[in-house]
């Protein structure tokens, strides 16, 4: 079996996320002007085979009220009831199919961000306190220890929130031991599978039990499984633990990104500056003029907003609301 490249693969994940971003302003469309055609290409840009029903589509529509989050919910509902969950030998089937890891994968794709602030709010962040000292920090120099005559002289120590703090920390590693470890399976380029291995080290305890509290509360992505093994989360949870990438880093990953993403900025030629600067001056000439004119109206009483709506309606009161298709020379416009 052959897998796709990277390069084909990074194409068809940005060409599944422009459906995704467009599929709220598409099913709102489709619902004002009583078709349905715009949703339907999106949910064959998103791959799904066997397409569902235009009754399915039309119901699941109509239902969300245009909340995309709420129209996938629906869909994936109706492609789990057509599904054939059992097998020839009776045993229920526990894998997700094809069209249910697109569906999902849209799903998560409009709710990562929400479900991130979520979690901003009900995690608390590990203080500086918190992170242990290396060696390098220690102070140069040993310090005198102030002797007592008799040990029970010697002061108790106080049990600050930072002492608390940091035995919490001390019996979170400790019911840590086995750490969760993500891995991508199957065969693939050995770079490939160094760069998507992550380990988790530290997660926050009550982390499940939050994501549980929010997919109660209606938080469709939190009631997913293994939700915390998302690539945004996990690296929500290294920079909520203090992880920072370095200035050769930033830049490496800017590149690649800028690289993937195919993103060029084309410099400007001097004739278009040239030109640009033109239009924008007898632009700005047709809104002073309409500024002078509107003064005079002014003299007496300040007009009536119905007046003043219309008279910008024809004349510009700005320069973007001139809509003229410039000309070829410079004495056309």
């Amino acid at each position: 079996m052959e897998y796709p490249s990277l390069e084909a693969e990074s194409y068809w994940k940005r060409t599944r996320i422009v459906f995704i971003d467009s599929l709220g302003e598409s099913i709102k469309a489709d619902i004002e002007e009583g078709i349905l055609a715009r949703t339907i290409q999106i949910i064959s840009g998103l791959g799904i085979l066997p397409r569902p029903t235009i009754q399915q589509i039309k119901k699941a529509a109509y239902s969300s009220d245009a909340n995309p989050v709420l129209f996938l919910l629906h869909l994936y509902r109706l492609i789990k009831t057509t599904e054939n969950m059992v097998d020839s030998t009776g045993v229920t089937k526990q894998y997700f199919s094809v069209n249910d890891r697109l569906v999902l994968s849209a799903l998560a794709h409009l709710m990562i961000w929400q479900t991130l602030y979520e979690l901003d709010m009900f995690l608390p962040t590990f203080s500086e306190h918190d992170v242990q000292v290396t060696a390098s920090q220690v102070p140069k120099g040993k310090q005198r220890k102030k002797l007592y005559s008799s040990p029970y002289l010697e002061p108790q120590p106080v049990i600050t929130s930072k002492i608390w703090s940091k035995l919490d920390k001390y019996k979170r590693l400790k019911k840590l031991e086995k750490t969760s470890q993500f891995t991508l399976k199957g065969p693939c380029p050995q770079s490939v599978s160094e760069s998507r291995e992550t380990v988790l080290k530290i997660v926050p305890l009550d982390m499940l039990d939050i994501l549980e509290f929010m997919a109660v509360h209606g938080n469709p992505l939190a009631a997913l499984p293994n939700v915390h093994k998302l690539p945004q989360i996990k690296m929500w949870i290294k920079h909520k633990n203090g992880f920072q990438l370095n200035q050769n880093i930033k830049v490496m990953l800017l590149k690649k990104s800028c690289a993937e993403s195919d993103y060029q900025i084309a410099n400007p030629r001097y004739g278009d500056q040239v030109k640009q600067t033109y239009r924008s001056k007898v632009r700005r000439a047709h809104v002073d003029d309409a500024r002078d004119y509107w003064s005079t109206m002014c003299m007496e009483y300040f007009p009536h907003p119905n007046f003043r709506n219309v008279f910008f309606a024809y004349l510009p009161a700005r320069e973007e609301d001139i809509l003229a298709i410039p000309g070829t020379d410079f004495g056309q416009f």
